[in-house]
C-alpha cells in the first residue's frame, strides 16, 4: 500500500435540493465517520453554503474508491479534482468536518490567504487550500468535528509513501475534546453560480452518471 493525497472542491447542492441544511451534514458526517477510520482514512471535509473543499489521505484503493462515492453523491456537483498523488507523510491526524462560515476568526484566517470575500477555494493554489483546511481543523469551537476513532490520541494507521515522494512536516496533535457544532446556514436568495474550473493541468472535472433527477 502506498500514500497518496486527493484534494477536491464541489458545488454544494443541499440548499438546491431544497434538502434540511443540517440535517444533510450531520448524515455526512455520520458516513464518514463510519468509513473513513476503518480505511485508515485522513483529512478535512470543509463546508459552506455554496461549497465543499475536501482533503484525502490513504491508501490509493480507499481514496479512489471514497472519491466515487463522492462524484455520485447527489449533494455535489461540478466534482473538480485539484490534486491527486503521492505524498512521503500524513498531513492530517484524523479526519475532520468543519463549517467554513463567517466569523472574526474565520475572516482573519481567510485574510491570511488573500481571501477577501469569504471561503472561495477558486481564488487559491492547492497548496494554499490544504494549508488553509490543515488550519480550520485546528480551530477550537469553530464548528469542527473529528472523527471518533482518532479523537483520543489514537495512532493513525501508517501507510507506506510511495517510492521518491517528499517527506512532509508531521501531523500537529489536536484536543480530543473539540466538540461538533454544525450551524445551519440562512436560505439563499439565488440559486449560487456553477463552480468555476481552476485553469491548469493540475484540475479537471470529474464526471459523473446521470442523476435520475437529471434524467
Amino acid at each position: 500500500m502506498h500514500l497518496v493525497r486527493l484534494v477536491y472542491v464541489s458545488r454544494n447542492r443541499i440548499l438546491d435540493l431544497e434538502l434540511p441544511f443540517a440535517h444533510e451534514i450531520r448524515a455526512i458526517q455520520a458516513a464518514c465517520d463510519r468509513s473513513n477510520p476503518a480505511a485508515s482514512l485522513t483529512g478535512a471535509l470543509a463546508f459552506s453554503e455554496r461549497l465543499f473543499a475536501g482533503v484525502l489521505e490513504g491508501d490509493r484503493i480507499h481514496v479512489s474508491s471514497t472519491l466515487r462515492r463522492i462524484v455520485c453523491d447527489h449533494r455535489h456537483a461540478d466534482v473538480t479534482l485539484l490534486q491527486f498523488g503521492a505524498v512521503g507523510q500524513r498531513r492530517f491526524a484524523d479526519w475532520a468536518l468543519a463549517y467554513a462560515g463567517q466569523s472574526e476568526e474565520m475572516e482573519r484566517l481567510y485574510l491570511r490567504y488573500g481571501i477577501t470575500a469569504g471561503f472561495d477555494p477558486s481564488r487559491m493554489t492547492v497548496d494554499s487550500l490544504v494549508s488553509l483546511l490543515a488550519q480550520m481543523v485546528r480551530m477550537e469551537g469553530a464548528g469542527i468535528h473529528h472523527a471518533p476513532a482518532f479523537t483520543a490520541a489514537a495512532q493513525v494507521p501508517q501507510v507506506e509513501p510511495e517510492p521518491g515522494a517528499a517527506p512532509e512536516p508531521a501531523p500537529r496533535p489536536r484536543n480530543a475534546a473539540v466538540a461538533a457544532t454544525l450551524v445551519k446556514p440562512p436560505e439563499p436568495a439565488n440559486r449560487p453560480p456553477p463552480l468555476p474550473i481552476r485553469s491548469g493541468a493540475a484540475a479537471f472535472r470529474v464526471q459523473a452518471a446521470p442523476r435520475a433527477e437529471d434524467a
